[in-house]
């Protein structure tokens, strides 16, 4: 949440790259537009998508899962300053061939068939509205959310809902949420 960028950009991109859409497919990023123009824009990992969070008031606008993959993938370009270090193909993932776009901060979008369908992060930068990410403790974890946590092919692991991550000496070494590509 360190970049922050305009998300006006992102609607002017996303309006002159995409067919129109019935008024009820209209995109998270879309809905936000009043406040756009001259709003700094951060993002936090939801269970849902990801936060568009507004850092001059602090509101938020959900981008979720099932958005657009250039838009959601523009959105995070915007917000962390930079374009992906890699984008792809997966074809080794459990859920089928997964389109990717990665930065640097450690976070992945995965995508399948033009749209955003689940992240990734394996380094310390993005976290949770309630602060959990990559380095977090266990014990911020369990004043943050309901958890589960068992032991898996990953090691130590943890679920809060649509929510995942494993524990390496009592910390999150890797976080994702919705479709993902994980290995153990």
């Amino acid at each position: 949440m360190k970049r922050f960028a305009p998300l006006a950009l992102l609607l002017l991109a996303a309006a002159c790259s995409e067919a129109p859409r019935p008024a009820d497919q209209t995109s998270a990023a879309e809905t936000a537009a009043p406040e756009a123009a001259t709003a700094r824009v951060a993002l936090a990992l939801d269970q849902e998508g990801l936060r568009a969070v507004n850092v001059e008031n602090g509101s938020t606008v959900l981008v979720a899962f099932d958005q657009p993959e250039a838009q959601t993938v523009a959105l995070v370009s915007r917000a962390l300053g930079d374009e992906p270090a890699e984008t792809g193909v997966n074809s080794d993932c459990g859920a089928g061939p997964l389109n990717f776009a990665s930065w640097d901060d450690g976070l992945t979008l995965w995508s399948h068939e033009g749209r955003f369908v689940g992240w990734a992060v394996n380094r310390e930068g993005p976290t949770t509205m309630g602060g959990i990410g990559v380095g977090s403790s266990r014990a911020l974890i369990d004043e943050s959310l309901v958890a589960e946590f068992s032991h898996g092919s990953m090691g130590k692991q943890f679920k809060s809902g649509n929510l995942h991550g494993v524990l390496h000496d009592g910390r999150v070494a890797h976080m994702w949420a919705g479709v993902s590509c994980n290995f153990g």
